[in-house]
């Protein structure tokens, strides 16, 4: 099976070019090409072929943990929004929840998209395409039934490079569906950081955001006759006054505050977790209404990531007032509060763009990072989150 690759660019007023072939994939391979100092990436593109069986499986790895992701057969197709009414998409900013904004669907059958990687299955045998690295932009892989091609495409358009530039860094790999992931996990040195498997409660689905003080005093007590000491009872969305204003919690639903609740867990022998969207600030939030410098600005305009709530905005990550606050308000929760994990939701609205020098999956690795090294050493939930951007 052979990879070929192209990119192109725009170097002062020339054109830079560079074309390639990977004869045999087999384990880690690397496109990589040299580009003259400053080159501005107009296409990095690949193709693969690949003659799928009318009876084989193809799984598409969806934008984020939210996408609907299922196996596909050959012949399938991906609608995306197309059905929905503009004014309702304009409205509800439909379109902001996954990669619609950025991606084309072409709501055809034999026509198959995702990001990062993806598989084709016959039975019990899988052949596995993944990204080892994002950084350089997401590998959005394109199937092609009728042509019998899989395309690649490097998320990464506009963006300024150098000397080295890694037009694609891929995984190939025959197997069982453990034989094949296990050896992509091993290439990209990804371990996990606990074997320990965790059960519990998560009161968003027993309750979703109608939660208080008192009825979760009653769902723990539910949870002493059904789980283990040392399972998880997690606090969902509901606690805050509004999403973004994290210090202060709605004191009509907890009027004893978030460190009571969590010592009625801990009381009770399980770990404590909650909720937060550290990326995000709803329109009635007082962050959204005082602080309009720390929204992203997208030409000039803040950036609408959804109709939760209010209406919700993502918050410049690169904004140091930002990266202060967020500082304060995971201090709070570990520190004051004494919550043992946190689930984080709504993780996408951090890298909706990229910029001239950094791709949008450079961005979102950032982002990831930057929220490990505020919550230390405590496990995190991630949630609505582009998958390749492990939590390390």
């Amino acid at each position: 099976m052979r990879l070929t690759w192209h990119v192109s660019g725009k170097h002062n007023d020339d054109s830079a070019v560079q074309d390639g072939t990977i004869e045999e994939l087999k384990g880690a391979v690397h496109a990589v090409c040299r580009l003259p100092e400053n080159t501005v990436l107009t296409d990095v593109r690949g193709e693969i072929l690949i003659d799928a069986a009318k009876t084989e499986k193809i799984f598409m790895n969806g934008y984020q943990t939210w996408t609907w992701s299922p196996e596909y057969s050959k012949e399938d197709k991906i609608r995306g929004l197309h059905g929905i009414p503009e004014n309702l998409i304009s409205k509800y900013s439909f379109d902001r929840y996954g990669d619609y904004h950025f991606v084309p669907y072409l709501n055809r059958s034999g026509i198959l998209h995702g990001e990062s990687w993806c598989y084709f299955r016959i039975g019990s045998k899988f052949r596995l395409f993944a990204s080892l690295d994002e950084r350089p932009g997401y590998t959005l892989f394109t199937y092609d039934a009728k042509l019998g091609c899989l395309c690649l495409k490097r998320d990464c358009i506009d963006v300024m490079v150098s000397g080295d530039f890694h037009a694609f860094d891929l995984f190939y790999a025959e197997g069982t569906e453990e034989e094949v992931f296990n050896a992509w996990f091993d290439a990209m040195n990804i371990q996990p950081r606990s074997a320990e498997k965790l059960h519990g409660y998560s009161s968003w689905y027993n309750r979703y955001q109608n939660i208080s003080e008192e009825s979760l005093s009653k769902d723990l007590k539910g949870c002493r006759e059904l789980f283990e000491p040392g399972d998880l009872f997690q606090i969902d969305d509901g606690f805050e006054s509004s999403v973004g204003d994290w210090l202060v919690p709605d004191k009509d639903k907890f009027p004893n505050g978030m460190k009571a609740m969590a010592d009625q867990i801990h009381e009770a022998g399980f770990k404590a977790g909650l909720w937060l969207a550290p990326f995000a600030a709803e329109e009635k939030s007082e962050i959204y209404q005082k602080h309009p410098e720390w929204l992203l600005k997208i030409n000039g305009k803040p950036w609408k990531c959804g109709c939760n709530w209010s209406g919700f905005y993502a918050l410049d990550i690169d904004n140091e007032e930002v990266q202060k606050y967020l500082s304060e308000v995971f201090k709070q929760v570990f520190e004051e509060w004494k919550y043992d994990l946190v689930k984080l939701d709504f993780l996408y609205a951090a890298a909706p763009f990229g910029t001239e020098n950094e791709s949008r999956a450079g961005r979102m690795y950032r982002a990831m990072e930057f929220l490990r090294k505020i919550c230390g050493t405590h496990p995190i939930i991630g949630c609505g989150v582009p998958v390749m951007h492990h939590l390390a």
